[in-house]
């Protein structure tokens, strides 16, 4: 494990470094006695698989409520709860275990004739729903808004819709001087040897937000928060006290700009690959058209107008949805 991380040094976040550390000291307890990467097989796995299904751990939850007085989500005191490991968290764990052992396996320091995890079926969470119709972002935004710290978060949803689902964390350090925004997504920066730049045109709608909510070019909330983490989780819980408030689809979220975004470029026949770049998506299935070509700001301007526009007028593009639907 020690050298599986060391090897990854520089290209993976501290949090992944302390899941993967957590996943092998939980495997290894399981266990009994010494293990060799080598010793590891199959059935070895698919009893530890069965072993994490059911496998419970406490949650600690405040139950929470919607305060009419306060306009917001209050929360009671704690509520202990036992749980077992979801689909997603059982694939993580294993997951992290394959990783550790494909890496010594491609050093050389062991051989397999049939790999561990060749009759291993990681499962598969599904997807959650989380994007919305374009009536419910219109009603967020045109919502008359008295709390400021609701006008905020509507703000941030706004401009991540308006940026091709751009996230809070890559808000809060993106430079937004200039009328092409530069940046590049913290979420993958670290993992990628070359760092992939994405260019998006700030449109008149992004930068009326901007205009208000920005000073010298940076992204200011009015909140002094050293961690960022406290600050999505804040405007988090900001955004769920709006959707209370309007009546908003209760799966709503932040992330839902990002995936109504990409599901709006769908309806709409955007292609892939212009989709993919303003999303910051890695481009794996690169064609011998796409490697000689690239999208440009232009083109990545172009999406996000029409996009807005169906956002506002759905109606209006009838024909191309349509059409859209028969090309797939």
């Amino acid at each position: 494990t020690a050298d599986y991380l060391e090897a990854k040094r520089g290209t993976v976040s501290k949090s992944y470094r302390q899941m993967v550390e957590h996943s092998i000291s939980r495997f290894c307890e399981w266990v009994p006695g010494e293990l060799y990467v080598a010793e590891i097989t199959g059935q070895m796995l698919a009893a530890y698989q069965k072993y994490l299904k059911k496998l419970t751990h406490i949650v600690e939850k405040k139950e929470s409520y919607y305060s009419v007085q306060y306009k917001q989500v209050r929360y009671r005191k704690n509520r202990v709860m036992e749980r077992v490991l979801s689909d997603a968290s059982v694939t993580k764990e294993l997951a992290h275990i394959k990783a550790v052992i494909n890496h010594v396996a491609d050093s050389g320091a062991v051989s397999f004739k049939i790999h561990p995890f060749a009759e291993v079926t990681l499962p598969r969470s599904q997807a959650k729903e989380t994007d919305v119709e374009p009536e419910v972002i219109r009603k967020l935004r045109d919502a008359n808004l008295e709390n400021d710290n609701h006008r905020l978060a509507r703000d941030v949803f706004m401009l991540s819709f308006y940026l091709g689902g751009m996230n809070y964390k890559d808000i809060l350090s993106a430079d937004f001087s200039d009328d092409i925004l530069v940046y590049c997504r913290e979420k993958t920066k670290a993992a990628t040897k070359v760092r992939k730049s994405i260019k998006v045109p700030i449109l008149p709608e992004a930068r009326e937000i901007l205009d208000r909510r920005t000073k010298r070019g940076k992204w200011h909330s009015g909140y002094d928060y050293t961690d960022s983490r406290n600050e999505i989780g804040y405007i988090g819980k900001r955004l769920k006290d709006v959707v209370r408030l309007l009546g908003l689809p209760g799966y709503m979220t932040f992330y839902s700009a990002r995936k109504s975004f990409a599901q709006y470029s769908l309806d709409l026949g955007i292609n892939d690959a212009v989709t993919d770049y303003l999303m910051g998506h890695s481009d794996n299935k690169r064609g011998v058209i796409s490697y000689y070509s690239r999208v440009t700001p232009r083109m990545a301007g172009v999406a996000l107008r029409r996009v807005i526009d169906y956002m506002d007028h759905p109606e209006a593009f009838s024909e191309e949805l349509e059409k859209a639907i028969m090309a797939q």
